[in-house]
């Protein structure tokens, strides 16, 4: 939804549980590809109230004047073209990965992208029913991924979490590699190759000492935030910073996107080869 907020110009409402079960689904509200602010969620929520507290229901608008819905059947495609653009010539052919959509917004578009880049796929919780969002599956429960990962002898596993905002892995013996390893994997690839604006990567408050460490043996500057996404990106902004991201697996590479981790038009798109997990690097952090 963010891709085509911006995209096509138009508000975008993304109806979701998050990484959470679906008795939490909320609203997510995108405007040219963005989050909106607190603001202008303060002030929507503000008129629902007013709305709703108005004594005049008979003047509402009822059955056909309520709108019209409709179906864009080729929406799918086009996100999915949009991603692989972002990988330019790269392909990962002989790479067998699996994939856990958790029952959610990926479900069909993120085995297909992994696919059609020539990777071995192996897709488990992508079957969502409108109830099973998260349940024993995604980023807040990666153990089924890991046993996977480990039968099928994958190099590598990714676990996504119900609206595809959040990403965690598994590599090739089963391990669980959060968010901070998978930024610091990130930062230090970028900085290797010159494409680490500011020499700095954006992080919150949760992330571990660990990973401060890390980068200052390697002499990457580190800028702290509160906890949030949205204060990643501001931090990120401020500096004209390309990285940043929270231990839960939000990771931002915001010359690719406005929200994480799937890339957004709005930004130059470069190949990204910064997201492919290399397994002597893994084997390194440990």
């Amino acid at each position: 939804m963010a891709y085509f907020s911006a995209t096509r110009k138009l508000p975008a409402a993304v109806i979701s549980a998050s990484h959470n079960p679906f008795e939490d689904n909320g609203i997510k509200l995108f405007v040219n590809g963005e989050k909106v602010s607190p603001t202008v969620e303060g002030a929507i929520e503000a008129e629902l109230d007013r709305v709703s507290d108005q004594p005049d229901a008979d003047e509402r608008a009822t059955g056909g004047r309520v709108g019209v819905l409709t179906t864009d059947t080729g929406a799918a495609d086009a996100y999915v073209a949009h991603l692989r653009a972002t990988f330019g010539e790269r392909r990962f052919d002989g790479l067998h990965v699996v994939v856990d959509c958790a029952h959610g917004a990926a479900s069909v578009v993120a085995p297909r992208v992994l696919a059609e880049l020539g990777a071995t796929v192996s897709a488990i919780a992508c079957a969502p029913d409108g109830m099973n969002i998260n349940l024993g599956c995604g980023s807040t429960n990666p153990a089924a991924l890991a046993a996977a990962v480990v039968e099928k002898g994958a190099a590598l596993g990714l676990a996504l979490d119900g609206d595809a905002d959040r990403l965690l892995a598994v590599d090739g013996t089963g391990a669980v590699v959060d968010g901070d390893v998978l930024l610091a994997l990130f930062a230090l690839d970028l900085a290797e190759r010159g494409q680490l604006p500011g020499n700095a990567v954006v992080v919150t408050v949760m992330t571990n000492l660990g990973f401060h460490l890390a980068m200052a043996a390697r002499g990457i500057g580190v800028r702290e935030t509160p906890v949030g996404d949205r204060a990643v990106l501001m931090a990120l902004d401020a500096e004209a910073l390309a990285l940043g991201g929270e231990p839960s697996g939000h990771i931002v590479f915001r010359h690719l996107a406005t929200t994480s981790p799937q890339p957004s038009p709005g930004r130059q798109a470069q190949p990204a080869q910064w997201l492919v997990l290399r397994k002597p690097a893994l084997s390194a952090l440990r």
